[in-house]
């Protein structure tokens, strides 16, 4: 479940904090790439590693993924709300 907050960029994302993928905007291709890794929109994804520089390590199911920071504003995430 998302909550009501609103959607910000994988770019504003916190270490680990999970999170779902609320849009991608960009061209065929790199949705293309994206989905091939495993993102889309509506899946879950956990922060692993966000640092000022170099690409940000994120966790899909039992993967981990690199995604490379000129990708990174064009993601949109809301973030996760357990349900307990």
């Amino acid at each position: 479940m998302i909550n009501s907050q609103p959607p910000i960029t994988l770019l504003q994302a916190k270490n680990n904090t999970t999170y779902v993928v609320d849009t991608i905007s960009g061209g065929g291709r790199m949705r293309a790439r994206l989905t091939s890794m495993g993102i889309q929109t509506g899946i879950t994804i956990r922060i692993i590693q966000i640092n000022r520089t170099g690409p940000i390590i994120v966790q899909t199911g039992n993967s981990r993924i690199a995604i490379g920071r000129g990708m990174l504003d064009r993601i949109t995430i809301r973030e996760a709300v357990n349900e307990e």
